[in-house]
């Protein structure tokens, strides 16, 4: 057999090499495919493998301090025994008797929730509660109480119509709460009177006043415990509230997991955690304080279900939405309440479809009943 000439020798490897890059080339996906159809999702577990259930509460104690160098320091506010509210109007909405309520959040600002009673509703009966929370809307409370305009987050309605007492308050900087100033000017003012504060958890604060509200008032169970459900801005905030309340045990965010790694674009200088501590630390490293499955084991061991759509233009990435529920859900399996988390994903975007909120209703009612 005659011997390779050094010249074929040197270009046998070079063709061997050329051959592989084709192959290569052939069967790797496109670079749109890349980017659009496998994401990349980097969410941190919450607990490891060999976490122990007496463990959970020095964690989930990290978690709190973590969580709030994001939403910053509450200034001092009246407790809860000192709440301050009344009632300024009675009537009447799609057949339902409605009380509207002025509570005090804080110690000049107040805002207004609407109280929607269930059809034959007897005080010397108490009924279980939930709190529907609207999404971004000028029209605030009232979004969740229009069957007509906004029939797929008409949460308020329908839940009464199902034997629940359903509170619907203002979120800050919406509806009742805003002054005539405007919005924008509205939360100008607040970031300048409270810059270690944030907004998002002075949402939550005047959720939490909302709730003491319900613990005042009559006909209501409330050793029982509250619901929370909301889409958008009100998923978020139910979510939020579930956290950082314990008297909510049983909640339905929509639209409301927005994981910080995907969504990080969002969240500098836009209404997202004390601009002093929180925005700078995402400038300086490119990762927030702390991510989304820290918010969401805050709720365990109490019921959630989560339902998160394809088509979402506010939440592009729904991997890492699934894989933040899947790392937290770990610590419901930890605490052996692996059955009280469950995920409806669907397809129909940022909105709450009536087989998707008819799944939410029965979910609430599976762990809490509206009468007993």
């Amino acid at each position: 057999m005659p011997t390779p000439s050094p010249l074929r020798r040197l270009l046998r490897p070079l063709r061997a090499v050329t051959l592989l890059a084709t192959v290569a080339a052939i069967t790797a996906p496109p670079m749109s495919a890349q980017k659009n159809d496998h994401p990349f999702a980097d969410i941190p577990p919450v607990i490891l493998r060999d976490t122990r259930p007496e463990e959970w509460p020095e964690l989930r104690s990290r978690i709190q301090t973590r969580v709030q160098r994001y939403l910053g320091e509450r200034p001092p506010a009246p407790s809860p025994a000192d709440l301050r509210f009344e009632e300024v109007m009675r009537d009447e909405v799609h057949g339902l008797a409605r009380i509207r309520y002025r509570i005090q959040v804080l110690d000049d600002a107040w805002s207004e929730a609407d109280l929607l009673l269930p059809p034959g509703f007897d005080p010397a009966h108490p009924r279980s509660a939930v709190v529907a929370i609207h999404g971004t809307t000028d029209a605030g409370k009232l979004a969740v109480q229009n069957p007509e305009r906004s029939p797929n987050r008409a949460y308020a309605v329908e839940l009464a119509r199902r034997g629940y007492v359903v509170l619907a308050p203002d979120l800050f900087g919406y509806g009742a709460d805003t002054p005539g100033a405007g919005r924008n000017a509205y939360l100008q003012a607040f970031e300048a009177r409270h810059p270690e504060w944030s907004q998002s958890d002075r949402r939550v604060w005047g959720l939490q006043r909302a709730l003491d509200l319900l613990d005042r008032l009559p006909g209501i169970r409330h050793e029982a415990g509250y619901g929370a459900i909301g889409n958008s801005l009100g998923g978020g905030n139910t979510l939020r509230l579930m956290a950082a309340d314990t008297r909510v045990v049983v909640g339905v965010p929509s639209t409301g997991v927005s994981p910080q790694v995907t969504n990080i674009y969002r969240l500098v200088g836009w209404e997202k955690g004390a601009r002093a501590q929180a925005d700078e630390i995402i400038r300086r490293t490119g990762r927030t304080p702390y991510e989304i499955t820290d918010l969401i084991a805050l709720c365990a061991p109490r019921a959630l279900l989560f339902m998160e759509p394809f088509e979402d233009p506010y939440n592009p990435d729904t991997t890492a939405s699934y894989l933040a529920i899947r790392n937290a859900w770990l610590v419901w399996r930890l605490l052996g309440e692996p059955k009280k988390v469950s995920m409806l994903i669907h397809g129909d975007g940022h909105d709450t479809v009536p087989d998707a909120r008819e799944h939410a209703y029965r979910w609430i009612e599976r762990w809490l009943p509206a009468q007993p």
